[in-house]
């Protein structure tokens, strides 16, 4: 039997164009999201520091190149907000109703919070957070010969008091580093989502620190580090 570790980043972004207006990522050749206003870019998951950090770097340099042919910038700012009128507007258009799917180790519903802002009980804007989301994998990989043909199988070893683990020690290690100063529903400790390869960290915003390498690099390696401290 052998184990292998895996992490991947994927990132959502906020497309302006040059006189700073919001722009639709999927209109212009990005991807994007459910929300349809957040672009959207996943970089493959590696087996190593190394190839994690160039792939997401090579993703992160697609949309960069994207966003220059069409004369558009990159916001990266974490958060921008948005009109009540375009938000209900969004949400209607919609072919099905967006329920979060992502949980929370400490309780939290999604569903209870809000990123609208009120005065005097009337919504003035509503905020939109963009996110960075950590991928987690912990595979054992089983081989065996069967009829002179070799098999392969293999399974998700991460146990539910791991994840519990490793999603802590990422809300009180890094999420700090990272705080945008106001508070935002998807930005608090604790999300994630169980996918059937591990599952994936969800509170960390995507700021600009994310577009240099030593925050990329410390990041994947602390990602590492905790799937390797599952072995000792």
């Amino acid at each position: 039997m052998e184990i292998k570790n895996k992490i991947g980043l994927e990132a959502e972004i906020i497309l302006r164009d040059y006189s700073g207006k919001v722009r639709f990522p999927g209109k212009h050749g990005f991807g994007h999201d459910e929300f349809f206003l957040l672009g959207e870019f996943r970089a493959k998951p590696g087996e190593t520091r190394n190839e994690t950090v160039g792939n997401f770097m090579d993703a992160l340099s697609e949309v960069f190149y994207r966003a220059r042919e069409k004369k558009f910038q990159v916001d990266f700012s974490g958060l921008t907000e948005i009109s009540p009128e375009m938000k209900a507007d969004i949400t209607r258009k919609m072919l099905t109703k967006r329920i979060p799917e992502c949980s929370n180790i400490y309780g939290t519903d999604i569903l209870k919070l809000s990123d609208d802002v009120v005065e005097n009980g009337v919504i003035k804007t509503c905020r939109l957070s963009a996110g960075l989301h950590v991928h987690f994998s912990r595979w054992a990989y089983h081989t065996w010969m069967e009829d002179k043909t070799r098999k392969e199988s293999w399974k998700d070893i991460i146990t539910p008091s791991q994840m519990q683990n490793i999603i802590t020690q990422m809300d009180k290690n890094i999420l700090p580093r990272y705080n945008l100063g106001v508070p935002l529903k998807y930005r608090n400790p604790g999300f994630y989502e169980k996918k059937s390869y591990g599952f994936e960290y969800r509170s960390l915003p995507m700021v600009k620190d994310f577009t240099e390498i030593d925050a990329v690099l410390d990041l994947v390696d602390f990602s590492f580090s905790l799937l390797e401290k599952l072995d000792k």
